[in-house]
């Protein structure tokens, strides 16, 4: 189920009701106080994700709300970093919120209601929002005392979070489990060991990962490899990596490489072996099985592929791929229009070069100066200008060609003589506005 407050998109999973219920039956079997106990945490959850969320918002995030099994998750569009205090501010602001709810209903309520359900709704409030939110700021991640933890970790060190905020956690969430094993408190006990667990796992990880630094050079001039067509000597180099990698993010980057560098070197079958292999370790990875799919003639089916997955996560590389095939399928008002989702922002000016590229060979010049004139806005390098100018000028639009060798030349292009004799151009010449450029030294006009 959907809804939406304050304009906040609010999931609810089923799970989460399920789960409510279940400790609700727990604790009582009444059905009438089962249902009450599961509406308190309801309401109780979503008013700590709002305080999430909305304190957020205010520092210009854009705010999405899940309640699932495991509780309420309080999520961004954006995929930025804020500083560490802002950090601390969203953290506190949910169990904030529930201290604000909790004393609202503490002084609204009467002392002594006469009814069991209205007193034990009052009682089950009181506990969700005081006691869960005391619990919430105990310094365990994934917790919000965890993650304020975690901000004054970067706030101290400048730099990411690493061991000392995983270390905290698990030493306070073993002394959680520890006490509710003693005491009988047995969900306590499964979350504390539940938290351990993954602060234990995180901090082998950050090791592994701190080990892994010695081999990062290697894999990095396997990847200058691979870009220089040698697609031999990387697969060579990620053979010899992912035999000594200890971190799973080193693995799978060596892995990535693998693959890449079999479909370089046209072994589409060791490539879709270690493709399998790699998405069994790290689950699916729809970019490179459309590199595969686009290497293999299959283009139709990999624009389906990154279609789809693209529409339901706005990966940047799932986009970026698309885009590549939508180009390679010689689609390129649909690579251009897809160039322009925000998700690929910082995908924008590659995209629109390959397009320029591509269209030009294909002699769709209008779709290429438009690709052009996007990429110049980005990076304002002269070649770009230079290629629209030639476009435009293919597409016997002479006067906004003239207009684009203009901006090439503002922008630092030198070579008068290409100018000069550039068969792309040859309708420019004799123009008097395209000779006077090539008389002075600087243009008169530009864009």
């Amino acid at each position: 189920m959907k809804i939406r407050i304050f304009g906040i998109p609010i999931k609810i999973e089923i799970s989460f009701l399920v789960m409510a219920i279940f400790l609700g039956m727990v604790r009582i079997s009444e059905p009438v106080f089962v249902v009450e106990w599961a509406l308190v945490v309801f309401i109780s959850v979503l008013f700590h994700e709002l305080g999430h969320a909305l304190v957020g918002r205010s520092f210009g995030l854009t705010p999405s709300i899940q309640l699932y099994t495991m509780g309420g998750l309080t999520s961004w569009t954006e995929n930025r970093r804020l500083s560490p205090i802002k950090s601390i501010a969203i953290s506190l602001a949910g169990p904030g919120a529930g201290f604000l709810f909790g004393g609202i209903i503490f002084l609204a309520a009467p002392g002594s209601t006469g009814s069991p359900l209205l007193t034990q709704t009052v009682k089950d409030l009181l506990w969700v929002n005081f006691g869960w939110g005391l619990i919430n700021l105990l310094p365990v991640l994934p917790l919000d005392g965890g993650n304020v933890v975690r901000s004054l970790e970067e706030l101290i060190t400048r730099k990411p979070a690493a061991v000392f905020s995983r270390a905290v956690s698990l030493f306070f969430a073993g002394l959680g489990g520890a006490w509710a094993i003693a005491t009988g408190e047995k969900w306590i006990a499964f979350l504390a060991l539940l938290f351990a667990y993954i602060n234990g796992s995180a901090i082998v990880q950050i090791l592994r990962h701190r080990a892994d630094q010695s081999r990062r050079p290697a894999l990095n001039q396997a990847w200058e490899s691979l870009k220089g067509g040698d697609g031999a000597a990387a697969v060579r180099a990620a053979e010899q990596v992912i035999e000594v990698a200890k971190s799973d993010s080193l693995k799978r980057e060596a892995m990535e490489l693998l693959i890449r560098g079999y479909i370089q070197q046209g072994s589409y079958e060791q490539a879709t072996e270690q493709l399998n292999k790699f998405q069994a370790l790290f689950g699916p990875d729809h970019c490179l099985q459309g590199l595969l799919l686009l290497e293999t003639g299959e283009i139709q089916r990999a624009i389906n592929t990154l279609t789809d997955a693209f529409e339901k996560t706005k990966s940047p590389r799932d986009g970026y791929m698309l885009a590549h095939a939508l180009t390679k399928s010689k689609r390129f008002d649909e690579a251009l229009e897809l160039s322009s989702d925000p998700a690929l922002a910082e995908f924008l000016a590659p995209i629109c070069l390959g397009i320029q590229a591509e269209a030009y060979d294909d002699r769709e010049y209008v779709a290429s100066a438009t690709a052009g004139s996007v990429a110049f806005g980005q990076k304002r390098e002269p070649g770009i200008a230079y290629n629209v100018a030639c476009a435009l000028s293919q597409a016997s639009r002479f006067d906004e060609a003239v207009l684009w060798v203009a901006a090439a030349l503002q922008s630092g292009f030198s070579d008068k003589s290409l100018l000069a004799t550039d068969p792309d151009l040859a309708g420019l010449r004799g123009r008097p506005d395209f000779d006077r450029l090539l008389a002075q030294n600087q243009p008169a006009r530009t864009l």
